[in-house]
């Protein structure tokens, strides 16, 4: 069914965005990165705490016990895994002191030659089953990873092996104060543990390790989300969108020209198609100003960029996060306000917003094609028929049924058209999607309580839970029979309402 989006002014798009707004995508300890790296703090300060009576006293923490400690922990492991357990224990002692492998690295030879008196460095050279202590010049350089592997390579010398690891650890816990900081956290995380409180202590280290890494990789979720969603339309990911940003068009040498990349084209690389979608994300979950301010700059450099290399291009931006909402509303104005902005969608909305989008080019998903089918009974004639009602060329019907039986979405035979049925639960539930926003209205103030709310149409657009039974049921074919049996419609409004795609009032 055809989503056709009304205009709306101005102030209605900024009402709009106000109410669909996404405050943020996540905590930093609800990340993957969080729970790896909270796993292997708790894994280094168990192995340091093996001769060290679990931090019993700070006289018992020596760069001797430490060494041995660590050195009972990967016995036995194969070489590749203990250099990883070295290297996370290693981690531990700069998340503690502060330091960092890219300064320790410079100065370790130093602390070896100056401090300790060392001329010279152990390597084991291997020849065959036989294994050789040799005595080589001090390295300038010597990184975590490479004391690492040249501690495990001396498991055959255990004394050389105790000497270069617990000098490390002398190194990496010089100064009092290092020391002092060092027992206090692992004393009292053994103390912790006896009540489960030992992981709650370390999450503002952990925090605090990860949270660069974190924000870095948090930058792409809203367009790992938005994939997500077009992997639920059926589409296909190096096709239908692209799975990493794009670039219109060679800058000349010489003559530098700052655009921004495009996030999503759409679609991507399908042969022969005119007209595209070219989508910029920008997800602001704080006061990122300064960054916001330069991408608008850009944004009309690389429209005009862009316009020099496609015919009539369409400009979406998919806006969301609090950073908007507080302080950077002047840039989401500017850039609404631009004669080239097509609209924008969010991560709540680009489930209606984006497809109204595509399906105004004249894109066919393969969602749609599952609608048609659900509301057409499955028969192959109605389903092209009003797809092309809804003004999907017959070339692009083919080639997307085509390109769907191709990979199992469709089995389109002489006994008839039917669907993948993995496929089903989803094209459901967004049939009801667009159910509510085909067949709603705006709702005044009073007729709001009790009422389903969609995006894209202004404020308060709905229908009331009374219509959704009177109306979309008996019109949905296929699945309005689903939904008629054991209270499946209500489900179905649970999860489209958790997901925040529409409202339930």
């Amino acid at each position: 069914m055809r989503l056709k989006l009304p205009q709306l002014k101005l102030g209605e798009q900024l009402q709009e965005f106000d109410h669909w707004i996404t405050q943020s995508l996540g905590e930093i300890k609800d990340t993957e990165r969080f729970s790896f790296e909270r796993t292997a703090i708790c894994e280094a300060i168990e192995t340091l705490g093996i001769y060290t009576q679990q931090f019993v006293s700070l006289e018992e923490t020596t760069p001797r016990n430490l060494a041995k400690s660590v050195l009972v922990s990967v016995s036995g492991k194969k070489a590749h895994d203990a250099v990883s357990s070295l290297r996370g224990v290693f981690a531990f002692f700069f998340l503690v002191t502060g330091k960092a492998d890219n300064n320790c690295k410079c100065q370790f030879p130093l602390f070896l030659r100056d401090t300790l008196l060392w001329q010279t460095y152990p390597r084991v050279l291997k020849k065959g089953r036989t294994n050789t202590l040799i005595g080589a010049a001090l390295p300038r350089v010597l990184d975590d990873e490479g004391i690492a592997k040249t501690v495990i390579a001396l498991e055959a010398f255990p004394k050389e092996q105790d000497l270069l690891l617990s000098s490390y650890i002398a190194f990496l816990l010089d100064g009092d104060e290092y020391h002092k900081s060092f027992w206090t956290i692992g004393n009292t995380y053994f103390h912790l543990k006896k009540s489960g409180l030992h992981e709650s202590f370390l999450l503002p280290l952990v925090v605090y390790r990860v949270r660069g890494s974190v924000s870095a990789s948090g930058g792409h979720e809203p367009e790992t989300l938005l994939r997500s969603r077009m992997l639920e339309w059926g589409l296909s990911a190096g096709s239908d969108f692209n799975g990493t940003d794009v670039i219109v068009g060679k800058q000349k040498q010489g003559k530098e020209t700052k655009t921004r990349a495009y996030d999503f084209v759409m679609p991507y690389n399908i042969s022969g198609w005119e007209r595209r979608l070219f989508i910029q994300c920008q997800f602001y979950a704080g006061d990122s100003g300064s960054v916001s301010h330069k991408n608008v700059d850009q944004t009309r450099a690389s429209r005009d960029f862009t316009k020099k290399h496609y015919a009539d291009p369409l400009f979406l931006e998919y806006v969301d996060g609090a950073g908007y909402f507080a302080s950077l509303s002047r840039d989401l104005q500017h850039i609404l306000k631009m004669r080239d902005t097509k609209g924008f969608f969010q991560v709540r909305t680009a489930s209606i917003k984006l497809r109204a989008a595509l399906q105004e080019i004249g894109f066919l998903t393969p969602l749609e094609v599952i609608h048609a089918w659900s509301l057409n009974a499955g028969d192959k004639r109605a389903i092209r028929k009003s797809l092309e009602e809804d003004h999907y060329s017959v070339s692009e019907i083919d080639r997307v049924i085509s390109a769907g039986v191709q990979r199992g979405v469709f089995f389109d035979d002489a006994t008839g058209f039917t669907i993948d049925a993995s496929l089903k639960e989803m094209a459901r539930r967004y049939l009801l999607l667009d159910f509510v926003a085909i067949i709603g209205k705006r709702l005044k103030a009073g007729q709001v309580k009790g009422s389903l709310l969609v995006p894209g149409f202004g404020q308060n657009f709905g229908i009331s839970l009374s219509e959704l039974a009177d109306t979309v049921l008996p019109q949905a074919g296929l699945f309005g029979h689903e939904w008629a049996k054991n209270g499946q419609v209500l489900r179905d409004i649970e999860f489209l309402a958790k997901k925040g795609w529409l409202e339930q009032r």
